[in-house]
């Protein structure tokens, strides 16, 4: 294990051997992003990092749990996307309260009692909601966040014009 400290950021890089059978071992990095006043954390570390930098550059908590997240959805789609629905609980330290967003999508304006009567609708597309995490994240953003929105999302947006190394797990979709 290496560590490194660079100003007030502290970078840590875990190099772990998986056990599988012999001459299947596999080297796998995963880089833990820290600093000494925060933490981010989420599946993927280029996310995590696009939190940090937010942090970094002056945004709070919320700025940077939606920086986060929004980079989530840019490296794996499958989680996190702007098409997805959610729930954000959070703890807002001014206040001393624990609040609660729910921003799983309503039903298609055009969705009545009559067109679903008689008709399957827990699978297909009768069955989807309307896509709501992005509004999640603005209203989350708008309520308790410090940096403009646009820099908030620059992370997200510099992984999606850039390009990034995906994982594994993402080759098989």
């Amino acid at each position: 294990m290496k560590i490194l400290v660079r100003s007030s950021l502290l970078q840590i890089v875990a190099l772990v051997v998986s056990f599988a059978p012999v001459g299947q071992a596999q080297l796998i990095e995963r880089p833990l992003i820290t600093a000494r006043h925060a933490v981010v954390t989420s599946d993927e570390p280029l996310a995590s990092m696009a939190g940090m930098r937010i942090l970094q550059e002056g945004g709070n908590a919320f700025d940077a749990a939606v920086a986060t997240a929004v980079a989530v959805g840019v490296l794996d789609p499958r989680m996190s996307s702007i098409g997805g629905n959610g729930f954000a609980t959070i703890y807002v330290g001014k206040t001393r309260e624990v609040r609660a967003l729910n921003f799983y999508g309503s039903a298609p304006k055009r969705a009545t009692v009559e067109l679903y009567r008689g008709k399957e609708y827990s699978n297909g597309f009768l069955s989807a909601p309307v896509p709501s995490c992005l509004k999640g994240y603005e209203a989350l953003h708008k309520a308790y966040g410090k940096l403009p929105w646009a820099k908030v999302l620059q992370p997200a947006i510099e992984l999606a014009e850039n390009g990034f190394v995906i994982r594994q797990g993402l080759t098989t979709i």
